[in-house]
């Protein structure tokens, strides 16, 4: 029994011991939770950031679609307008008025020789 109080002292030394270990650890568990919390805001803004360029990008694909698309019908409708005004398709008008590629004669030479391939039913216009 004299050893008693030695005994409890040693226990509560040790009891303290494990105490402090608990207590560290549960601080190191309460930092890396903390960080990870950190880490999964930062993906959610990351998310959201690539859903909204996401949704961005497809707006500004709908709206390019739709460009092709008109400049595409301007295209026909021009080459049909050649094809009214100069019987033949666009890439034979050079030809069909005597001048060479790339290298272009006067503007005015170049509309004369043009209105010579015009049909005249094509001048009323």
């Amino acid at each position: 029994m004299a050893d008693l109080p030695q005994l409890f002292a040693d226990r509560r030394l040790k009891l303290m011991n494990t105490l402090q270990e608990a207590e560290s650890e549960r601080k190191a568990a309460a930092d890396a939770l903390a960080e990870a919390e950190n880490d999964v805001r930062a993906a959610d803004q990351a998310l959201r950031a690539a859903h909204d360029q996401a949704s961005t990008s497809r707006e500004e694909h709908a709206r390019l679609e739709a460009r092709l698309e008109s400049s595409r019908e301007r295209h026909a409708e021009a080459e049909r307008r050649i094809a009214e005004a100069l019987h033949c398709a666009p890439q034979e008008i050079l030809q069909n008025a005597g001048l060479e590629d790339g290298k272009m004669p006067p503007l005015d030479e170049v509309e004369r020789k043009l209105a010579r391939t015009k049909w005249p039913s094509s001048s009323k216009a």
